[in-house]
């Protein structure tokens, strides 16, 4: 256990220290990328599902893993024009209405066990 805390270490929070004329190098994913204390303090998402969510539909227009290059852009040129779309109807006072979560009854407890 000590060799992963010192490899998380390494990784995550300090990198490597220096060693005679041996350089120091930095953390390969240093504290600011993943420490997620100032989004819990400031009420911020600590996830990108926003973003998961929209590569996912974008993803399902496309129908395709790679596209061409063609069918790239005016794919993305169709989602530009939805999204200028959807700003000037919220500009024009449109509310956003906001999926609302399904969630399952837990199921009926039944009568006595039997053994």
């Amino acid at each position: 256990m000590i060799g992963f805390g010192d490899y998380f270490e390494r990784t995550y929070v300090v990198g490597r220290r220096r060693r005679g004329n041996r350089r120091g190098a930095p953390p390969r994913y240093p504290p600011s990328w993943w420490n997620q204390y100032r989004a819990a303090r400031d009420n911020e998402p600590r996830t990108k599902n926003a973003t998961e969510a929209w590569h996912s539909r974008f993803q399902t227009i496309v129908g395709k893993s790679h596209p061409s290059l063609y069918k790239l852009i005016a794919e993305f040129q169709k989602e530009e024009a939805d999204i200028r779309v959807m700003m000037q109807e919220l500009d024009g006072g449109r509310t956003i209405r906001q999926a609302q979560r399904l969630t399952k009854a837990p199921p009926e407890r039944g009568g006595a066990f039997v053994t």
